[in-house]
């Protein structure tokens, strides 16, 4: 679909007359666990970006009324089987990267509104587009999430989505001018959860493989480098009755009658092996269990956890030897710890809620908190410590 023209965030939205509720999402540390940074939304779609310091007590607003979306609520949880939206630091902690409104217009007429990423600095001045739509775009991708950087900075990664909630990877070298034609790393493929290698510019991500409108999904993970722009599959999880791609795919789960589906896909801190969790299947009650691959052992995943732990999504690496991870509870959710050498599995605190963040030394999480928020966020975050 051809479009005649793109808007850009700072056109206005339409003011309603009721009072706009507040409510703070997205929270994120900083990498050197100083910092955190939210996105502060009202019910109009507008949206304030706020960073303070670790103890909450210094907030300061560095945009604001700024368009994020005018006709949906982000998707923010960390247990769901997209990859969350908001914000996210670079590297160096000097900039963030943050979604805003685009807006298209077609040759009828017609307008669409779109997301497109931008760069703010932390010493000040109006966001910079980092990963916009160009002015004439022939593509369906109109909205743009979940963005990732790569370890040096040098190549943003994130997640594309067409208006039938179709998803593929966007990457661009941040070397190359924002609106300049962004590559889609699988043309024609459902992927999602971006996540860079710490120690490579290697892009893992989670593939989704529909083969017919009546058939399960089978689920991959790949992996892309620059020179080979098309990626690899490390290895096939398929739909029960299904058969496994050829070459380098591989059937290792045929778990439950509608098949797995998979999500949290992360990277250890050494870039030598990955973890997710798999899920039963598709719906929301799905139970998960995290695995591991081991890219330099043929990419074969190996499950840490059994279904006896309960349900466990959203793993994150605490170091080498443990992995965080969220568990589901008859009333509500709560942080847990696997150890990687037993699977065994302990508490570590409540959780609130699935919108929140570790720190970078995994011994605090920053959550935010699913009630009205005041206008720099505050009564809308709370750091809690996890107890390591």
């Amino acid at each position: 679909m051809c479009l005649a023209g793109c808007g850009r965030s700072d056109e206005k939205l339409a003011q309603p007359s009721e009072r706009a509720v507040q409510r703070a999402w997205s929270p994120r540390w900083s990498p050197d666990g100083k910092r955190i940074a939210c996105l502060v939304a009202d019910s109009h779609g507008k949206a304030f970006v706020h960073v303070t310091d670790s103890s909450l007590s210094m907030p300061e607003t560095l945009v604001g009324e700024w368009a994020v979306s005018p006709d949906r609520e982000p998707q923010t949880s960390r247990i769901s089987l997209s990859a969350p939206e908001g914000l996210v630091w670079s590297p160096d902690g000097v900039s963030l990267l943050i979604p805003g409104v685009e807006w298209f217009e077609f040759d009828d007429k017609d307008r669409l509104p779109g997301s497109g990423l931008w760069r703010l600095s932390m010493r000040g001045g109006k966001p910079q587009p980092a990963g916009v739509h160009p002015e004439s775009y022939e593509d369906e991708l109109y909205s743009y999430r979940s963005p990732t950087w790569s370890s040096d900075g040098s190549r943003l990664a994130w997640v594309g989505v067409d208006t039938d909630g179709q998803a593929s990877i966007v990457t661009r070298n941040t070397r190359v001018a924002a609106d300049a034609a962004s590559a889609r790393v699988e043309p024609a493929a459902d992927s999602d959860w971006p996540c860079y290698s710490p120690v490579a510019a290697k892009l893992a991500f989670i593939r989704r493989i529909l083969r017919g409108p009546t058939s399960s999904p089978a689920y991959q993970v790949r992996i892309a480098e620059p020179g080979m722009p098309n990626g690899r599959t490390l290895w096939t999880w398929a739909a029960s009755g299904q058969a496994a791609d050829p070459g380098n795919d591989r059937d290792v789960s045929r778990a439950g009658r509608y098949g797995p589906a998979l999500q949290g896909l992360c990277w250890s801190p050494t870039g030598k092996r990955l973890a997710l969790s798999v899920l039963e299947n598709e719906s929301r009650d799905a139970a998960g269990r995290i695995w591991l691959i081991d890219e330099h052992e043929g990419g074969r995943p190996t499950p840490l956890t059994t279904a006896r732990e309960g349900d466990l999504r959203a793993p994150t690496w605490i170091d080498d030897h443990h992995i965080g991870a969220v568990r589901r509870t008859p009333s509500g959710h709560e942080l847990v710890s696997v150890k990687i050498s037993t699977g065994r599995v302990q508490k570590l605190i409540g959780l609130p809620s699935t919108d929140f963040d570790w720190s970078p030394d995994r011994k605090r999480i920053v959550v935010a908190l699913q009630k009205e928020a005041g206008p720099t966020g505050h009564g809308g975050l709370q750091v809690l410590s996890t107890g390591l």
